[in-house]
């Protein structure tokens, strides 16, 4: 039995669990039908429901940043793309992996009047790494889909971030007897390689004496485990490994110490995005010069220096270096950590009518294990203001890509 609708579909939610794809969030719709068929007819890809389509691609957002790998998104055709918008924006300026598939109607009624026909054709514009307008009207043995979810999960992953994959979709839309379906898609698996970058030039550390890391939205517990050793203050904000491991190196209250303690260190080594604390941001500008941004994907920053490495890679050169740190440096920070933290817990000894109160309490209550998700403007502002590197393992998620609204 032959459809052409249905058996792209298939051969490309195949071609993607091939690679490893585990989830796809869909909206329901009558356009996106050949797709929706055919994530039915398999039982390895996760597939969740989701009526609005905005929710969805927030759904879809909360996934990928957890498997730190791409997942799918599926949607019917008209103003259902547009509402992707939000989450597409925050993919982009997160770095988060995610394929879009939005159904069209015939490129032929485009333009026409016909109903829910919108221009699809590059929707969002420059917040997709990739677009991919697919016709298949003519449609016969497919080769095309295995090429078109390799090179989108390609992307996706080493560029790391969207991919919008639009297909327009004739009539029939449904085939009941899906039974004696024949399967096109080649038989040989694929494999997507993943790039390094690597640069030629490291800066040598060993001369400096008074070092300061900043880890912003990063979980890699590396950076904590690697750096234990060499006593440097680790500025950690709430987004990172802050309630995934307890160290004496992470410092949780700067703002405070910002505010109230004069401090220059020599070097700031950052890893991560901008902070969210605004007294960090404007620390970090005021010693720009001191400041080595290491990220293996320079988006959306003006740092200065800036060393073009993975977490990983770097640490095995800089463990490579001798140093001499002062060590007076490292007790004066870490034990004024310890005098804001006394001074904010006997503050909120007892009830107090201070959202900084509210977060630490449920901080403090939250079980092991658990996935946090914490709004933009002030909740995500007071959560890492107000909470301390604690003995607890839970994961804090947020969408600080583009700050908007969640």
């Amino acid at each position: 039995m032959k459809n052409n609708n249905y058996t792209f579909a298939k051969n490309l939610i195949d071609a993607y669990i091939k690679n490893g794809v585990k989830y796809a969030f869909v909206s329901p719709g009558s356009r996106n039908t050949p797709l929706l068929l055919a994530l039915c007819d398999q039982k390895k890809i996760k597939v969740l429901s989701i009526i609005d389509e905005r929710v969805s691609g927030f759904m879809a957002l909360g996934a990928a940043k957890s498997l730190k790998s791409p997942v799918l998104v599926v949607t019917t055709s008209g103003s259902a793309v547009a509402n992707l918008f939000p989450s597409v924006v925050e993919s982009f300026m997160s770095s988060v992996p995610i394929i879009y598939i939005t159904a069209d109607r015939p490129k032929k009624l485009i333009n026409t009047g016909s109903n829910q026909t919108i221009y699809q054709k590059k929707i969002f514009g420059k917040y997709v790494l990739n677009f991919f307008d697919v016709s298949i009207e003519n449609h016969k043995k497919d080769t095309q889909s295995i090429k078109l979810a390799k090179e989108s999960l390609s992307i996706s992953l080493n560029e790391k971030g969207p991919v919008h994959i639009n297909i327009h979709f004739d009539n029939p839309l449904y085939l009941k007897n899906r039974t004696n379906f024949i399967q096109d898609v080649p038989t040989d698996n694929f494999t997507i390689e993943t790039k390094n970058n690597t640069t030629s030039s490291f800066p040598n550390f060993s001369k400096f004496k008074k070092p300061l890391i900043v880890c912003t939205n990063d979980k890699d517990i590396i950076i904590v485990k690697k750096l234990e050793k060499y006593k440097i203050p680790i500025f950690m904000e709430c987004i990172g490994s802050r309630f995934t491991l307890k160290s004496k190196s992470i410092i949780s209250n700067y703002e405070f110490i910002l505010k109230n303690k004069s401090i220059n260190p020599d070097l700031i080594i950052r890893f991560g995005k901008k902070p969210i604390s605004n007294a960090l941001n404007d620390f970090l500008n005021d010693n720009r010069n001191k400041v080595y941004l290491v990220s293996d994907k320079i988006f959306n920053d003006d740092s200065k220096n800036i060393i073009n490495l993975s977490n990983e890679q770097f640490f095995n050169k800089f463990c490579k270096q001798k140093f001499n740190f002062d060590m007076k440096w490292f007790s004066e920070i870490s034990t004024y950590q310890s005098i804001i933290e006394q001074k904010i817990l006997k503050y909120f000894s007892k009830p107090i009518e201070h959202e900084g109160y509210i977060l630490n309490r449920i901080i403090s209550k939250i079980p092991d294990c658990s996935n946090i998700f914490i709004g933009n403007s002030s909740p995500i502002r007071d959560l890492d203001q107000f909470t301390f590197n604690i003995s607890k393992k839970f994961n804090v998620y947020s969408n600080r890509g583009a700050s908007g609204i969640d």
